[in-house]
């Protein structure tokens, strides 16, 4: 049996919050893959000292995590999106 062809049982809540949820994980992807772009040209510095180095090999830790957060993030997106349609094709409007 095609599970997508089932129907849902969908609150009204469960729209408003899944259209929220597809909000803010689009904003959250847009803003943090802005500061993962930025965050590598803070690393290029005119003096060196041992607080620099650690400063550096921090930020460097900071955005692989920043990366690894980042595709969490758009993972993610991917899943309430599919929710979203799930909603949708159950014939409710997702704002």
């Amino acid at each position: 049996m095609d599970r997508s062809a089932e129907s849902i049982v969908v609150n009204p809540r469960d729209v408003y919050a899944a259209g929220e949820a597809a909000a803010w994980v689009a904003s959250a992807v847009k803003d943090l893959a802005g500061i993962e772009q930025d965050l590598p040209a803070l690393i290029r510095m005119d003096w060196y000292s041992p607080a620099a180095g650690e400063f550096t090999a921090l930020l460097r830790q900071h955005i692989r995590n920043v990366s690894t957060t980042l595709e969490d993030l758009r993972t993610c997106a991917e899943a309430v999106a599919r929710h979203v349609e799930e909603i949708r094709a159950s014939g409710h409007e997702v704002s």
